[in-house]
């Protein structure tokens, strides 16, 4: 049994660090239980470079998850990794591990971030790695010469097939709708290059292959049906927050994401939501790092 903590943070992403890092600037005792061996979250499975993020011109994922992780673990909160939560009662503000340690705490903020959503087609888990790929940068040399296949409408599709187009023999842009969200920076690059073949309201039916990936079958308007050869796939078709522990006790949105207040506040009392869980509208890392200071910031006057 852990002492009770004023704050339990659920998630070591940017969200979860940054309120971390407020809350033990601010005189709260916390603890973050991380699922994985390391902290960062969504920049551990991040290899573009990261232009956006106010205060660098650009910057490598691994650098800033590097440096997010040495300044909380510089800050007097704990941080716990590779733990797997078993149980949650954000009523009593009570945590139960699966190798069975418990934390208490006087509130609670979840910062447990998104996953990639999967398609859920044939082929699509069962040719991972052997030709469904799980990153666009770091696949980038496997696809020199090859027939490549993006699935997505939004900036990570358009962002990685311009960038596998380079490489490629050709591209084909698979999205379900008519247009796309991706911004507009990355369309006119795909307009620009010849080996980009864009198919719009046109869903990715299957992967088929026998020991690689050879051809993917692709239904358009009406519901026909083409299959093209292929000789990789990377499927971007957006992502689903990681709330499936918190649904019974948290109110959630159709599309499952944690609804909170200006100040991350949910409905239960002095339990928070922050990061890209409880942001549909703008998941970026500013966001995550502002939803995590706000909410540390409104902690401390609740509980002081």
């Amino acid at each position: 049994m852990k002492d009770a903590y004023d704050v339990l943070i659920v998630g070591g992403g940017p969200a979860g660090l940054a309120a971390a890092v407020w809350c033990s600037e601010l005189g709260l005792r916390g603890t973050v239980l991380e699922r994985e061996k390391i902290t960062g979250g969504q920049l551990n499975w991040t290899f573009n470079t990261i232009r956006n993020f106010l205060g660098f011109g650009q910057i490598e994922p691994a650098e800033l998850r590097e440096r997010l992780g040495q300044q909380a673990g510089a800050s007097c909160t704990e941080i716990t990794t590779s733990v797997d939560v078993k149980a949650v009662d954000l009523a009593a503000k009570r945590i139960e591990t699966e190798d069975g340690r418990v934390f208490t705490g006087r509130s609670i903020v979840v910062a447990t971030g998104v996953r990639r959503r999967s398609l859920g087609i044939p082929g699509e888990q069962e040719f991972i790695g052997r030709g469904v790929l799980g990153s666009g940068a770091k696949s980038l040399d496997q696809t020199e010469g090859k027939r490549v296949v993006v699935v997505g409408g939004g900036d990570a599709a358009a962002e990685n097939a311009v960038m596998l187009a380079k490489r490629a023999r050709s591209i084909t842009l698979v999205h379900r709708r008519e247009n796309f969200t991706a911004r507009k920076i990355f369309m006119d690059q795909i307009a620009e290059l010849k080996n980009i073949d864009v198919r719009t309201s046109c869903r990715l039916s299957s992967i088929d292959g026998t020991e690689h990936v050879e051809t993917v079958t692709i239904s358009g308007p009406g519901a026909e049906y083409h299959r093209i050869n292929a000789d990789l796939v990377l499927i971007r078709v957006g992502v689903m927050p990681n709330s499936e522990a918190f649904a019974s006790q948290l109110e959630l949105d159709d599309s499952g994401y944690i609804k909170v207040d200006a100040h991350g506040s949910t409905q239960v009392d002095l339990v928070y939501a922050v990061g890209d869980v409880a942001n549909p509208i703008s998941p970026t890392l500013n966001s995550a790092i502002g939803m995590g200071v706000t909410a540390a910031k409104h902690l401390v006057q609740r509980l002081t």
